[in-house]
């Protein structure tokens, strides 16, 4: 069974990934035009999904991961499944239905503290 990526954030307007200068990478969500969202789904980690998927313990992990962050953005996130253990069946309002979504999410970069974010 495949894990769970953890420290997730929903609806999620921007997010800036910045060093300790100040330098770094914003993210702003702008929407999707055919349904109502209040933001975008954020999932920041300094371990790939693979390296996730393979550690069956966190010692497992890489010692030292200081040099990246792997950066997850995802328009739409269907809803947690399950009103108990032993039946984990998303209810129907919570379905992430097939079909074309248009998203804007804008990237751009971020230099010195003096730079403002949204």
């Amino acid at each position: 069974q495949r894990r769970v990526h953890g420290g997730g954030r929903a609806d999620v307007q921007w997010v800036a990934l910045t060093d300790d200068k100040g330098n770094g990478l914003v993210c702003e969500w702008k929407g999707i035009r055919s349904i109502q969202t209040n933001g975008m789904q954020v999932n920041a980690s300094r371990f790939s999904v693979k390296e996730l998927d393979e550690a069956k313990h966190q010692y497992e992990l890489p010692l030292s991961r200081n040099d990246r962050v792997q950066l997850h953005l995802d328009a739409l996130m269907m809803g947690l499944g399950g009103d108990n253990s032993w039946q984990p069946v998303v209810h129907s309002e919570y379905y992430v239905r097939p079909g074309k979504y248009n998203y804007s999410i804008t990237l751009y970069p971020v230099a010195n503290t003096s730079t403002t974010i949204p």
